[in-house]
């Protein structure tokens, strides 16, 4: 478990929207200022969750593509 922060653009599931790794399961997640992530993730297998922080200025959108 580990805290994952957006560090640009991009969707949920690709690795240079968080710099490294993508987050996971029970992992606590940071949208930045100036960051906008779109979820896209399958969360099918997710137990413990995540736990979310939007910061001002961050965006967190959906998709069901």
């Amino acid at each position: 478990m580990a805290t994952r922060t957006s560090i640009t653009n991009g969707s949920w599931s690709a690795t240079g929207t968080w710099g490294a790794t993508i987050p996971g399961d029970g992992d606590s997640v940071v949208i930045a200022s100036g960051t906008t992530v779109t979820f896209d993730a399958d969360q099918t297998a997710m137990v413990s969750g995540i736990g979310l922080t939007i910061n001002t200025g961050g965006v967190l959108t959906t998709t069901t593509a």
